[in-house]
C-alpha cells in the first residue's frame, strides 16, 4: 500500500505515517511538495479546507497511491478574535474524500494583530520566539501550549478523524 503525502513538512509527514503505520504497518510513504492553491496563511475554513482537499488530490494524481493525504493549516475568526485550525483531507483511488478537523486555539493578540496584516502564523511565531522554522518543529501550538501538545501530535488527531469513513465504509457507504 502507497501513502502519498501532499506536503514535505516534516510534521506532517510524520503524523500520516504514525497513523497510517497503526492500521497498515507495511504501507509505505511518499512525500510530495505540492501547491495547495490557497496561499500560504489561508484564512477561514473553507480556503483550509480547499488547501487539503487540493493537497490530497494532487498527492494521489502525481504517484497513483492507494490514498493522498493533504494537511491544510490556518487560522479563523471567532468573535473578533484569530483561532488556529487545521484539516485533514484523505482521497482514495475512487476519488471518495473523508475530512477531519480540529486544532482550534487563541492565537494572542499581537500575534493575529500580524496575521491579519499579512504575516504567516509560522513567520511570525520564528520572530516572537527566536526559533527558526517552528512550523517545522513544534508549531504555534507546541510554543503555545509549553509542549502539552506538538504539531505533529496535533495533527496525528485531525488524521485520525480523516480516516473513519475508510475505516467503516459499513458505516460510511
Amino acid at each position: 500500500m502507497l501513502i502519498a503525502i501532499g506536503s514535505t513538512n516534516p510534521c506532517k509527514i510524520a503524523a500520516v505515517k504514525n497513523v497510517f503505520s497503526k492500521i497498515w504497518p507495511k504501507a509505505k510513504f511518499k512525500a510530495l511538495k505540492v501547491d495547495s492553491t490557497v496561499g500560504s496563511q489561508p484564512m477561514g475554513e473553507e480556503k483550509i479546507i480547499k488547501g487539503a482537499v487540493n493537497r490530497a488530490k494532487k498527492a494521489i494524481a502525481q504517484t497513483g497511491a492507494d490514498f493522498g493525504v493533504g494537511i491544510e493549516g490556518g487560522v479563523r475568526k471567532i468573535k473578533n478574535s484569530l483561532f488556529t485550525t487545521a484539516w485533514c483531507a484523505i482521497v482514495n483511488q475512487e476519488g471518495k474524500i473523508s475530512l477531519g478537523g480540529g486544532l482550534i486555539m487563541p492565537l494572542p493578540k499581537r500575534v493575529s494583530e500580524k496575521i491579519l496584516a499579512g504575516e504567516e502564523l509560522g513567520e511570525v511565531m520564528d520572530e516572537i520566539t527566536g526559533i527558526k522554522g517552528v512550523k517545522k518543529k513544534m508549531g504555534a501550538v507546541g510554543i503555545l501550549t509549553k509542549n502539552l501538545i506538538d504539531r505533529t501530535k496535533a495533527y496525528e488527531t485531525i488524521v485520525s478523524y480523516a480516516l473513519v469513513k475508510f475505516l467503516n465504509p459499513k458505516i460510511y457507504p
